[in-house]
Parts: C-alpha cells; structure tokens; sequence
C-alpha cells in the first residue's frame, strides 16, 4: 500500500526471506503427529502438507496486517513488522512493504479542541492534541501521525500574523520528505479566512487539510472525531495532490478559495455557494468531483497592518472611507449592492483613494454570484471600474481582504493586484 492510499491492498504472494524457500518459511519444530490409520503414503504426505503449510502461511499473513496485536510499525519506514509466530511457521523478522502513509497535524485549538468548564461557565479551550487523538478509535492505524501544538486559539483570537507563522509552519512541514500530508485543526469562526490564506502563501504539491467541529468535546455529538478521521484519509489520497488548502467537515470537501461558513450553528455549515463541493466521504469512501477553479501563490515577505472591509448600506457616505484613508490604510475592500453598485458618496470617497494609489477592491455583500461594470448610473459598477476599481472575481468581502494583504505583503503593483483578482473569461 503506497503513502497515499487509503484501502488495505491483500497481499496474496508474500516475499520470503533471502534464500529461503516455502517449505522453509513454513516448516514447525514439531510437526502434529497423523495416526497411521489416516496418514496417507509418505509421497502424499509431503505434497499435503506443502499444501496445508501455505495455506497456513496466507492465513498467518491476513491474520498478522488486520491483527492489531500482532502488528507494530517500524520507526524507520512505517512497514508492518509481524511480532509472532502465531501458528508457529513464520519466521518474527518478515517484513512487508506496507507503509502507512506519514501525517502532520496541526493543532491551532477552536471548537474541536474545547469543553464546557464550570468554574468558567462555558465552553473555553481546554484539549491537548493527545487527548484530540485519542478520542477518535483507530487513527494511529491509518496514519503515522506527527503531532505539532501551535495553540489553542479560539476562531476570534486568529489574526493575520499568526496565519503567517502557520504558514511557515506548514511550508517546514511540507518540505520534509517525511511528511506526506498535513491536517491544520482550527476554530471555524475565522476557518475560511486562515484557509484562504494558507492556499495563497503554501507552494506545495502535498495536500493541507484544514478542519475545525462544530460541536465541543461536551456533547453527545461532538464532530472534531469523526471530521479529523475523514482529514486523514483526504491528506492520505494521491488524488488531491496539487489542489491546495482544502477544507473538510460534515464529509464535504471544499477548496480554500471557494468555502464559506454558512450557518452559525449546523454541522454541514461549510459549504461553496458558486461552485459546489470538490468531493465527498461517504461511509469512509472518498468520490472527487473537480478540482478547483482558481490557485495563485504570493511569496509574502510582509504583511501590511491595516487593510479595512467595509460593507455598503443604505444612505452610506464617504466618512468611513477618509477615515481609513487618514489611518493609513494600505488597501481598501468594499462589499457593494448586488452586482457591483455603491451609493454616490461611497464612489467619490473611493476616487479619493485611487487618487492616493492605493488599491480598491470590490466584491458584492450577496454570498452569490460575479460583480459587473454593467449598470452607468451615478455610483455604479461601471463608473466604479472606469475610475480604476479592482472587481473580484468570485470571492467574499472576507477572502478578498485576505488576498489583498498577501498580494501587498507579496509586493504586487496595483496592476498586477488587478490580475491576480480578475482571472476569470
């Protein structure tokens, strides 16, 4: 079974030792005597018992890769190292070429890592990835796990300096040959976001699966277990090499780039409004839809200290945006009306910023659909784009943001930071 596969392969002609032969492998110190009544001439005799030591040798193989007490992995290379003679014809050194398949994960806290504490009276973070793993039955058997404690952040507590240590992290983790893919535990508050930015800033062809629950460790139906054993079966499939930052719960898979939470409190709240799922894990079986639509990596170098959203509402005048203006914003992203439209004094406030180069994004505040540069009124996508606007392709006002900041930590030029957002025909 290769690093990446995720189904046991029946080994059906096991290798045997150098110079060894069947009869060898198989041969007992003390043979069962045959009473002589039922003991058929010596020339058969030898052929049934060869048949009757292989027979015995593919079972003692089966019994030994599904026993777990009769299994260990080797530290050096993960293969299955048969400890006993179970029905004493196998030699105990036999190896086989069976390695499972290498996983880091990081551990960075949120729901799936917290519990209910009544001296605090509420659910605060409390977990050690030891007792995370332990809570989910058989998971050592499905990968060789490398545990790294980040944190035990809450969702909220995430900010944009610690994506870029996680970032770093993930890139030492990727880089060793010993690593075949990683899982990053997070809190799904800010999930989308630390995805998002972990797909613009990690160059690596091994898959990064980020996840998170919904529930804490105090409920009957706490999902950290069950989203972290379907993380290690999506980290461990060759099929999602090169698709980036996924992210995995309620047995949706979805691209970084594309996920948003959509519901405060549901299981399946991670959902991808525009293009729908990449995959699915059903009863432990992995179906692969597509792949994603759109990857671009920065090689962020910095980060800049303030990059606002900010949402467009009814009667909104320019003051919001001179504020920012006078912090020093160093990009500003807007979620206007519907398909690309703001209020007049939102657009003149805008042209002030553009008139100071610095880069204005747009996206809508709808969770679906494209913006255009259709509509020529005052305030209006058109007048908007012609003023030097950047439309976001496909992208909510929270990712955009994330966006802009690695493309300005990436040292972009505002026209560059325009085709990196309008990629798509």
């Amino acid at each position: 079974m290769g690093a990446n596969s995720s189904s046991l392969e029946l080994i059906t002609e096991p290798k045997l030792p150098s110079g060894g032969s069947l009869e060898h492998c198989c041969a007992v110190e003390h043979p069962p005597t045959i009473p002589a009544e039922i003991a058929p001439s010596s020339n058969h005799t030898n052929a049934k018992f060869r048949q009757l030591n292989f027979f015995i040798l593919f079972l003692t193989v089966i019994k030994s890769v599904l026993d777990s007490e009769n299994t260990k992995s080797s530290s050096d290379f993960g293969n299955f190292v048969l400890e006993k003679d179970v029905f004493g014809c196998l030699p105990t050194n036999l190896n086989f070429n069976m390695r499972k398949p290498r996983i880091a994960i990081i551990f960075t806290g949120g729901t799936i890592a917290m519990k209910f504490d009544v001296g605090f009276g509420g659910i605060v973070p409390a977990l050690s990835a030891t007792e995370i793993l332990d809570s989910v039955p058989g998971i050592r058997e499905l990968a060789d796990i490398t545990a790294v404690e980040f944190g035990r952040f809450p969702g909220p507590h995430v900010t944009p300096d610690i994506m870029l240590q996680l970032s770093r992290t993930c890139a030492e983790l990727a880089a060793s040959p010993d690593i075949d893919g990683i899982i990053v535990t997070h809190g799904t508050d800010t999930l989308e976001e630390t995805a998002f930015f972990l797909d613009c800033t990690t160059n690596t062809e091994k898959p990064i699966i980020v996840i998170g629950a919904m529930r804490n460790s105090s409920e009957l139906d706490w999902d950290g277990p069950r989203n972290l054993r379907d993380a290690i079966l999506v980290a461990s499939h060759e099929g999602f090499r090169g698709m980036g930052v996924l992210v995995c719960l309620s047995g949706n898979i979805n691209a970084a780039s594309e996920v948003s939470k959509t519901d405060t409190a549901e299981l399946s709240t991670f959902a991808s409004f525009d293009f729908g799922p990449i995959a699915r894990i059903t009863n432990q079986k992995i179906t692969i839809y597509r792949r994603p639509h759109h990857r671009e990596f920065f090689d962020v170098q910095r980060l800049p200290s303030f990059v606002p959203l900010l949402k467009c509402y009814t009667g909104m005048d320019g003051d919001l945006v001179r504020v920012c203006l006078e912090r020093g914003a160093a990009g500003i992203v807007i979620e206007a009306f519907g398909v690309g439209n703001v209020t007049p004094p939102i657009y003149y406030a805008l042209t002030e910023a553009i008139a100071k180069d610095i880069p204005v994004v747009l996206v809508s505040r709808c969770p679906v659909g494209r913006i255009e540069h259709v509509y020529a009124y005052e305030g209006a996508g058109k007048h908007l784009y012609d003023a030097g606007v950047i439309f976001a392709d496909y992208l909510n006002g929270q990712k955009a943001r994330i966006k802009l900041m690695v493309a300005i930590g990436a040292g972009y030029s505002n026209e560059q930071i325009r085709g990196s957002f309008e990629w798509a025909e």
